[in-house]
């Protein structure tokens, strides 16, 4: 089973403000906004990768679309014992080089991780091989990655101390629906979302507002960019409604909501939005957050609590915009200047898990063995028999169950 440590210990976090201006940015939207936009100022450099070991890989979604999808594996090269595989899930308009993406992937393999950087379908690399799009309802597409990996040479070996799943923004939506409502992989051991929208109408609201006008005509462009120019057959009134978009809201209202097949875009946001889920999450799971987001509105954070989950574990802070978290030189335990970087670190070196019992409460061995039988492509009855024969020859060996040819 799953568990946290007995106490879960996070670094301090001290904004970084340049110091005359630091009384009128702590805590406030304009302040949320520079650290939002800090990538800008201090981007992570395209080569920050280049000296880990990568493997590109393309992982089939297995559900009759055809749709691929696609990623980065990165080996360091002092890999640290007993560690899960860790993979990077991006956000909105985002792909799997995104500069959040490269510079926690560059921490974390310098910590010693492994760490996969994924494209969701139709997003960077694994946008020519799909031709559905990304939206935050495609909790499957992680439910394909654990089972493609099952098949696929280079994963072999990988999942042995299990996965934790690392979700940033829409990204990280996308997971904790995925965690709540899935039939969770055993092998997923833990989660970390940063910046997580729960509610995707108070979000996209939050987004028309005059203040935040530059992130919404951002990823309004990388959004319209990422559907016209992918593969997906789109009619022509859709591409119509997609360059017509004025705002995230009436581009989910007249492309997204329809295209997908809801009735309207109120019934997209509230299908889709993680914030109600949470209290059936039941894999430990770190929650970042900023309450001067200027994306996403605290008052979410203050609605959706988890009901008193104890696999929760909510870390907010009073400065930290959307996806920035940017502190003070020298201030964090790890190589970085980004507070949810040093987080993520600490998560992986603090989770652990129970030896004696199964990553996956509530699951039997039985029931485990069947459906890695049933990936593998066997036919429902010869996966019982293989779980069956398996399970009781276990518990021959470990005494529960009487021998039959030894038995008199």
């Amino acid at each position: 089973m799953n568990r946290w440590p007995s106490s879960l210990r996070l670094p301090d976090y001290k904004p970084f403000w340049p110091r005359p201006s630091r009384p009128f940015l702590a805590g406030n939207t304009l302040g949320g906004m520079l650290q939002t936009a800090g990538n800008k100022f201090r981007p992570t450099p395209e080569s920050a990768l280049d000296r880990f070991d990568c493997t590109s890989v393309e992982l089939p979604i297995r559900d009759g679309s055809g749709d691929i999808l696609a990623g980065d594996f990165y080996r360091p090269d002092h890999p640290v014992a007993d560690r899960p595989l860790v993979v990077l899930l991006h956000g909105l308009g985002g792909t799997s080089q995104s500069d959040y993406i490269v510079s926690a992937a560059q921490l974390l393999c310098d910590e010693g991780n492994r760490v996969v950087c994924l494209d969701f379908r139709g997003c960077g690399d694994a946008d020519p091989k799909s031709d559905g799009i990304h939206h935050p309802g495609r909790t499957g597409d992680l439910s394909a990655l654990m089972r493609a990996v099952q098949h696929d040479d280079w994963a072999q070996g990988e999942l042995d101390n299990g996965v934790v799943l690392v979700g940033f923004s829409l990204g990280g939506s996308v997971l904790l629906k995925f965690l709540a409502e899935e039939d969770i992989d055993r092998r997923v051991v833990g989660a970390v979302t940063v910046s997580a929208p729960l509610d995707l109408r108070s979000t996209a609201l939050n987004l028309s507002k005059p203040s935040v006008w530059p992130i919404q005509r951002y990823l309004l462009r990388r959004m319209k960019s990422e559907v016209l120019d992918g593969p997906a057959d789109l009619t022509d009134n859709e591409c119509a409604a997609i360059r017509q978009a004025r705002s995230v809201w009436m581009f989910d209202e007249t492309f997204t909501a329809p295209h997908c097949g809801f009735a309207s875009v109120e019934e997209y946001y509230r299908e889709n939005s993680a914030g109600p889920l949470l209290s059936e999450i039941d894999v430990p799971t770190l929650l970042i957050f900023a309450e001067n987001d200027p994306v996403v509105s605290t008052d979410d954070y203050r609605q959706y609590d988890g009901k008193g989950n104890q696999k929760l574990h909510r870390a907010i802070v009073p400065d930290g915009g959307h996806v920035g978290f940017y502190a003070e030189q020298g201030s964090l335990p790890h190589a970085t200047l980004r507070w949810h970087e040093s987080c993520i670190a600490s998560f992986l070196e603090q989770l652990t898990l129970d030896p004696n019992s199964s990553p996956r409460a509530g699951r039997t061995e039985y029931e485990h063995i069947k459906e890695s039988q049933l990936d593998r492509g066997k036919g429902e009855e010869s996966a019982k028999e293989v779980a069956a024969r398996t399970v009781n020859q276990q518990r021959r060996i470990e005494g529960r169950t009487p021998n039959r040819t030894t038995q008199q």
